[in-house]
């Protein structure tokens, strides 16, 4: 699959989007995106290394949310 090739506010919007989709995560927001400066191993151009606010929400309900979120954004864009 192709990735989709986004600026760092439009993949910033799509994680906070769908993080807060999930119950518990309603007031979680990710910024903060960082370039790499080589495309990692499968083409992903951005760090995991990213801004999370999790006002007051227990690590154990935002980490599997997150984790299943950034698989697959790492999977569908690049920044640009």
């Amino acid at each position: 699959m192709q990735r989709k090739v986004v600026t760092k506010v439009e993949l910033q919007a799509w994680l906070t989007t769908e993080i807060q989709k999930f119950e518990g995560c309603e007031e979680c927001s990710f910024g903060g995106i960082k370039p790499l400066r080589v495309a990692d191993k499968s083409g992903c151009n951005w760090s995991t290394d990213i801004v999370l606010r999790t006002p007051g929400v227990p690590r154990e309900i935002y980490v599997p949310a997150v984790s299943k979120i950034m698989r697959e954004a790492r999977a569908r864009f690049n920044i640009g």
